[in-house]
Order: C-alpha cells, then structure tokens, then sequence
C-alpha cells in the first residue's frame, strides 16, 4: 500500500512540474547494436533543450577502436582522433580515456537502423544517423 501511495505522489509531481518525458536506457548487451559509422550531427544539454549544437564529425566504431573523423579546429581544417579502445560494460558504451580505469562512459537512449541517440555522464545527448 505505501509503495502505491508513493508512486502516485511521484506521478503527481511529475504532473506539477510538467515533466513530460522519460528517456530510458537501453542496456547494451554487445558492441552490435553500435557498431558501424555514424555521422554526429548535433548535440544537446538535454533532451528538452530547443539549443543544439550543430556537429559533423564522423565517429566509427569497430574492433573494440572508437576513431572521431573530420573533428572541426578553429572552424577552418578538420583532423582525425587516435583510435581508442572500447567496451561494453553494465550495458553502457565506454571509451578509454588512456588511463587505466578511466572512461568516457555513454548510455544509449534511441536506436534504429539508421540512427541512434547516446548520452554522456554528463547528461549531454548525441544525436546520430548511420551512414
């Protein structure tokens, strides 16, 4: 009976404030689900935000290597990340960051055959279409 009361305090909270949306994860089980190259084309603080950042690298994503492609340097000449290495763990995407035990860790949010969506640690979210 409390466990009702409480979830029907949250909904009516969630009312109030006119929450509106909930964005789930979806567990990675492999790296198949991601696997391929993905043209990043914006990214967002969050998912209500009406402010995106326009993006066009190009992240491929094979053989336990992430390599960004075309990242723009001061607006003019484009140039490519060293790859690094990746895994899937507790159902999230983790990048290496060259130290051992440190990672930039994604959650995936969205996804089909042409397009997925991820979300950083720090709320931010990566909108993608395949290519």
């Amino acid at each position: 009976m409390k466990t009702i009361t409480t979830l029907r305090h949250t909904l009516g909270l969630c009312l109030l404030l006119g929450v509106s949306s909930v964005y789930a994860d979806i567990a990675l089980e492999s790296d198949k689900q991601i696997v391929g190259t993905w043209r990043l084309e914006f990214q967002k603080k969050n998912q209500e935000s009406t402010k995106v950042t326009e993006r066009s690298d190009t992240w491929v994503i094979e053989g336990g290597k992430l390599t960004v492609k075309g990242i723009v340097h001061d607006g003019k000449h484009t140039y490519d990340s060293v790859p690094a290495n990746y895994i899937v763990e507790d159902g999230l995407f983790k990048v290496a960051l060259g130290r051992p035990g440190k990672f930039d860790t994604y959650a995936l949010i969205e996804h089909s055959a042409d397009g997925m969506v991820l979300k950083d640690k720090m709320g931010v979210f990566y909108h993608f279409k395949k290519k």
